[in-house]
């Protein structure tokens, strides 16, 4: 099974399920009621050894170096644990996938706008490739003005939850 986000396919040999359901049950088996840390750099260890396996690009200077400043910051959000960290950690992790999805990109920002990007679109992707399986069966079909309502009301809730 494969699926593109990009011009490049990504390669799923586990069936993209089954690596949803592990990384799931991995990030509750951290995160639950916990601080954020350790567990951060544990979870995104694999998250990025498993990204760049699926995309198995070459070896480039931007891809080492963001994905050495995603490991960095995550050590970062270990040692200090501020919203700096956290923020850089976040950044960081969009700028490598922005160079995942477009290696031939060589300027940086460019590779974070690609990244920040194919976030939502990644969702819709996730989805459809999960109709062929049981899985996908549950998941309901939305219209626009479904999923209009949908982000408004996790908007508000976000809002809420800041406040």
């Amino acid at each position: 099974m494969s699926f593109t986000l990009g011009p490049y396919p990504m390669r799923t040999t586990p069936p993209l399920s089954l690596l949803c359901l592990l990384f799931a049950l991995l990030f509750a088996g951290l995160f639950h009621r916990q601080q954020m840390g350790l567990n951060l750099l544990l979870f995104e260890l694999p998250l990025l050894a498993l990204l760049w396996w699926s995309r198995r690009p070459e070896a480039s200077r931007e891809l080492m170096l963001t994905g050495g400043g995603t490991v960095l910051t995550a050590i970062l959000v270990v040692l200090h644990g501020s919203d700096l960290a956290r923020a850089s950690n976040v950044l960081s992790l969009l700028l490598f996938v922005g160079v995942l999805l477009a290696p031939q990109l060589h300027a940086l920002n460019h590779s974070m706008l690609l990244g920040l990007r194919h976030v939502l679109p990644a969702q819709r992707v996730f989805l459809h490739s999960l109709q062929g399986t049981r899985m996908g069966r549950v998941v309901p079909r939305m219209g626009r003005s479904t999923a209009a309502t949908l982000v408004a009301v996790l908007l508000v809730l976000a809002l809420f939850m800041v406040l």
